[in-house]
């Protein structure tokens, strides 16, 4: 089983993995950091699952780069680019964030509008939240049912 774990945070990122290690074995996981290490993973087929992050930086942040322009909405860039190369995988989005864009929509509301725009991909978003376990229990009921969904 392949999944693509886009996230720049890297505790963020690393408490995903171990969810994901936890939850499905012999899972192979590729990790992206930007916007832009994500339209590059698009490249390498499809995997069984995708796991993104809302707010993304351009480029990945290295020693000489700073990521370029934030985008707080590079998950739904990386969901369109989906679209357009026909990807149609389930992505799960989980955010540390509760209000999105000028528009300041909620989590319901962006949750809401990406179901819309996005139906043969979108299954759902976490609100991760450090102090709480209970962002680990909704990730891993929408892994799991994503990946039962995608064998049948």
């Amino acid at each position: 089983m392949r999944i693509w774990l886009v996230e720049d945070d890297g505790f963020k990122r690393d408490k995903l993995r171990q969810c994901l290690l936890d939850l499905f074995e012999g899972v192979e996981i590729k990790e992206a950091k930007s916007a832009k290490s994500a339209f590059n993973l698009l490249k390498e087929g499809q995997p069984h699952l995708v796991v993104l992050d809302m707010s993304l930086p351009t480029f990945d942040i290295g020693f000489a780069e700073t990521g370029g322009r934030p985008q707080g909405f590079g998950g739904v860039e990386v969901l369109r680019e989906m679209d357009r190369r026909s990807i149609a995988v389930p992505v799960i989005i989980v955010t540390q964030y509760e209000i999105f864009g000028e528009e300041r929509l909620s989590i319901r509301e962006l949750e809401a509008r990406l179901l819309a725009e996005h139906p043969a991909t979108f299954v759902g978003l976490v609100y991760y939240e450090t102090a709480s376990e209970q962002w680990k229990k909704e990730f891993r009921e929408l892994a799991r049912s994503s990946i039962v969904l995608r064998q049948e």
